[in-house]
Parts: structure tokens; C-alpha cells; sequence
């Protein structure tokens, strides 16, 4: 193999890692808010009651999802670039 064919590989052998890596920390954040529904701490269960049935998984699952948005900014400069 050429030098550029070999630099090919490496680059999308990084980019498919880095992107499965996303894929497992996403998908595991997301259990992370069902996990909370099902084995909720005293004080979230008396923090929630107020909501209606699902707003809190819908809370949660968006906390989830703006984590997950964040999680992929690189910083810089003290300050996070927009996704």
C-alpha cells in the first residue's frame, strides 16, 4: 500500500471509532434518564411530582440530548464552540 492509501485507512479507521464511541456514550446517557424514572432518588420523586405522567421523561430525555450536544464541542479559549 501507497502512503496515501495508508493515511486513508487511519484517518477513517479513527472517524468510524469516533463516531461508534458517540453512538455507545449517547445511547447510554438516554438509559441513564430511564434508569433515574425507575429507581428515582427521594428528593427528584418529591421534585417531580408536580409534573404530569411522562413530562419528567421527557425532562430528563432532553437534559440527555443537551448533554449529549455538548459532549461533542471541542473547547477552546476558554469557550465552547456551537455544534
Amino acid at each position: 500500500m501507497g502512503r496515501m492509501q495508508v493515511l486513508a485507512v487511519v484517518i477513517l479507521t479513527a472517524w468510524l471509532s469516533s463516531t461508534l464511541f458517540i453512538w455507545f456514550a449517547a445511547t447510554r446517557t438516554f438509559r441513564t434518564a430511564d434508569h433515574v424514572l425507575k429507581e428515582p432518588n427521594p428528593q427528584f420523586e418529591e421534585d417531580a411530582k408536580p409534573l404530569a405522567e411522562g413530562q419528567a421523561r421527557m425532562l430528563l430525555r432532553y437534559l440527555a440530548s443537551a448533554i449529549n450536544r455538548t459532549a461533542c464541542c471541542t473547547r477552546r479559549s476558554g469557550s465552547f464552540y456551537k455544534c
